[in-house]
């Protein structure tokens, strides 16, 4: 299923639409799924997760649906897929899913007070040539009151809203462990990541595709709280990659001859010279 990932700075209502009547979240940093929160809504009506200490809306009774859109009111950061079938387990909105996931979305409330790095406010542009190569570079430094805490670094490739990772890095006391949100890239040869100690996270694209133009996004997710129940995020660097044809269409391999200006001669007309 698609995966649309939501950044927002400030916290405020967001409302997710899904075709099926089936919800299935998880706000905590670790992925699971919470079973008291796995909803069945009444086809047309929203459901906002205040509503879910309500037994009808945490209910693995089905429902009729009628078509309709079943709709999720929601304000704090996690994970929220919509489903065919109901499921236990965790939700890893980026890798394929066994639970018939039709599609998923990453509310991320931004928390800037993690890093000691001012927030970036808008997307920077890099422009490179098919065949090129390119590099992206992340790296940041915690705040002291953050430096122990667990988190995980993504790169989010973003086209037309929908997001796909292509690199996570999670980082919990010590132990370290690569790609464990992503699925196995399909051009894992030519994206190679250039990651040096905990806080920098470089990546680079050889032989740069068309394919390969969209919105990147080094974003960081950290626990904040003892339990690890709190989940903050910080969007590091925000580029926009531009691909563009470096030999334009009908051109030709010899470069073409450069013209002088015409200068007029003594008979009044003009000589067009080649060198």
């Amino acid at each position: 299923g698609e995966t649309r990932f939501i950044y927002k700075t400030e916290v405020k209502e967001e409302m997710l639409e899904c075709k099926t009547n089936k919800w299935q979240i998880s706000t905590t940093s670790n992925n699971t799924i919470d079973l008291s929160c796995s909803v069945q809504c009444e086809t047309g009506r929203t459901v906002e997760l205040d509503d879910l200490e309500n037994p009808s809306f945490c209910s693995k009774d089905k429902v009729s649906q009628s078509g309709s859109v079943c709709s999720l009111s929601v304000m704090e950061s996690g994970y929220y897929s919509c489903v065919k079938s109901l499921d236990s387990g965790f939700l890893f909105p980026f890798k394929s899913s066994p639970n018939n996931l039709i599609q998923s979305y990453i509310i991320a409330v931004q928390n800037s007070d993690l890093t000691l790095e001012s927030e970036r406010r808008s997307s920077s542009s890099v422009n490179v040539a098919e065949g090129e190569s390119v590099i992206l570079n992340c790296s940041f430094s915690f705040k002291k009151e953050y430096n122990i805490n667990p988190f995980t670094v993504y790169w989010i490739k973003t086209v037309n809203q929908s997001s796909t990772c292509i690199y996570s890095y999670d980082y919990d006391q010590n132990k370290v462990t690569y790609g464990h949100h992503c699925d196995e890239p399909q051009n894992k040869f030519r994206f190679t990541y250039q990651s040096e100690g905990t806080f920098t996270h470089n990546i680079k694209i050889s032989e740069v595709k068309s394919s390969d133009r969209g919105q990147y996004r080094c974003a960081l997710q950290m626990d904040t709280s003892v339990r690890g129940s709190v989940v903050n995020w910080k969007v590091i660097e925000n580029v926009t990659l531009r691909v563009y044809n470096p030999t334009p269409p009908h051109s030709t391999d010899q470069p073409e001859t450069p013209e002088i200006p015409e200068t007029p001669e003594r008979s009044g007309k003009f000589k067009q010279i080649h060198i």
